[in-house]
């Protein structure tokens, strides 16, 4: 699951994005009024992190082309990488604990 600090940095976004300049501030909100945001908040970010899970040729290329000019000469599988750095992100799955 996404952090709750990037779950709520989208919703109010959106919250801004869709009552334009002159709103009432995000903080103002009751949490039954931005529940909503948060609600789309998360479907945006979870359609998002289901895109980047695989990486494309091109990111697998630009990995690997990295590593060379690096000199490395071992180096983990593109999409272990891949998998890993986005787990670890603000995106990733980890827990609110």
């Amino acid at each position: 699951m996404p952090s709750k600090e990037l779950v709520s940095a989208v919703a109010k976004a959106i919250y801004e994005k869709r009552n334009g300049r002159g709103c009432k501030p995000w903080s103002y909100q009751t949490m039954s009024h931005q529940q909503p945001y948060l609600d789309d908040a998360q479907a945006a970010i979870s359609t998002i992190r289901a895109a980047l899970q695989v990486p494309t040729e091109g990111m697998k290329e630009a990995y690997f082309n990295r590593c060379r000019e690096l000199g490395f000469t071992s180096h983990i599988n593109a999409t272990a990488a891949w998998s890993a750095l986005l787990a670890a992100s603000a995106l990733g799955e980890q827990s609110d604990g």
